[in-house]
């Protein structure tokens, strides 16, 4: 079968690529870019930015032939010109979708995949190309349904101010709401993702829930030994407050440097003005994003992942914590709870302070229970690993053609 998958990023679409491979299938990968260190471009990019060249070189694809990769060079280069609009990220980012969207479309109208697999904002015209010639439509949905985070934006201020104006907000939600109605199958992270859909009308037959991997050559574990020393919690992710942070620091700025220690690894985001705060505390470090490898070692050196996010479909971090022995305190509302059991970790009320520190005084005052979690987190780990994300998937895609 001739398949199309589209996604104008990178995100875990190269994973389905690969399964798709590993089924038979014809596979073309439609993206805006693709590093290719042979190309006049990226010669000239290494020589006069590196530091841009460096960026560039983590598009790169190994496994697919350059005859499947479908480039939308141009997208790359609005990409750049966008760094200098005055357009706030939630902007640019559906305007790339919408070129991206459209760019792809006209390709569909010319080569007709059988099956075109497309991520939400980014596929309603692409869509719309595929049923003029009734081919199938996947969506693999990232996210919730819109009308959940609408809910996110009246019950908090700075949901509003990262997910956009009121009207780009209703434009978006429209969109993907057209989306949802085209596809002929949607993939949802979790079943709470899975869920949010459900309760906004989507038939349940037409959703198909598939968590997402972590990599076990890299995400491992090792003994965890703690005496008399500070628990080391570790979070890693955006530097977002939908992600908890300022909650996180709060709480953890109330302890003693004795008990506890705070390791925050990730890009800075809405919440950066909390680490400038904090910043003097001796027992809250902060690390830029760094390579998963180096992460995974940060993972094996800490005791406990913190994730106190109010909102994740899944988070892929949370497996790969765990797959490092980390028990975990994370909340409902972060899909990838479904595989933490009371011997792996503590699920909390997302937006709770409170619940947030009566879980970080769990493992200052149980230090003997960590070892045994540790282990227990490990093993829950197991069946999440990429190769298993890419055998769910060409299981549910062979039931549903």
């Amino acid at each position: 079968m001739k398949i199309l998958v589209s996604n104008p990023s990178f995100q875990y679409s190269l994973q389905t690529v690969k399964a798709l491979q590993s089924g038979g299938h014809k596979v073309y990968f439609a993206t805006t870019y693709v590093y290719n260190e042979t190309r006049f471009f990226e010669r000239i990019i290494k020589i006069i930015l590196p530091s841009v060249s460096r960026k560039l070189s983590n598009k790169k694809i190994s496994f697919l032939d350059q005859e499947f990769i479908i480039q939308h060079f141009a997208g790359l280069l609005f990409q750049f010109w966008y760094k200098v609009t005055s357009d706030t990220v939630e902007e640019k980012s559906f305007k790339e979708d919408i070129k991206h969207d459209r760019w792809v479309s006209v390709w569909i109208e010319k080569h007709k995949p059988d099956l075109v697999i497309g991520y939400e904002k980014s596929s309603f015209q692409t869509f719309q190309a595929v049923k003029r010639y009734n081919g199938k439509c996947y969506l693999d949905l990232a996210q919730v349904h819109p009308f959940f985070i609408k809910q996110l934006r009246e019950e908090y201020t700075f949901f509003k101010a990262i997910t956009g104006s009121q009207k780009l907000f209703a434009t978006i939600t429209d969109r993907k709401i057209a989306e949802y109605q085209l596809a002929d199958l949607i993939f949802s992270l979790s079943d709470f993702a899975k869920q949010t859909l459900v309760e906004h009308g989507i038939s349940d037959s037409k959703i198909k829930v598939n968590q997402l991997g972590y990599d076990p050559d890299i995400f491992f574990s090792k003994q965890k030994m703690i005496f008399n020393r500070p628990i080391k919690f570790i979070y890693a992710g955006i530097i977002t407050k939908r992600k908890g942070i300022h909650l996180l620091l709060e709480v953890i700025s109330n302890f003693h440097s004795s008990d506890v220690e705070l390791i925050l690894v990730g890009p800075k985001g809405d919440a950066s003005d909390f680490l400038q705060k904090y910043q003097s505390f001796t027992h809250i470090t902060y690390y830029e994003a760094m390579p998963q490898n180096q992460l995974a070692d940060f993972f094996r050196n800490a005791d406990v992942f913190v994730f106190p996010s109010f909102l994740d479909s899944w988070a892929a971090v949370v497996p790969e914590a765990m797959a490092c022995g980390l028990p975990v305190i994370i909340t409902k509302s972060t899909g990838s709870s479904e595989m933490v059991t009371p011997d792996t970790g503590i699920i909390i009320d997302a937006g709770s302070k409170q619940q947030l520190e009566e879980a970080v005084l769990f493992f200052i005052n149980n230090k003997e229970l960590i070892s045994n979690m540790s282990e227990a987190a490990m093993l829950q780990s197991k069946p999440f690993t990429w190769t298993n994300y890419q055998n769910r998937l060409l299981h549910q895609i062979a039931n549903h053609i």
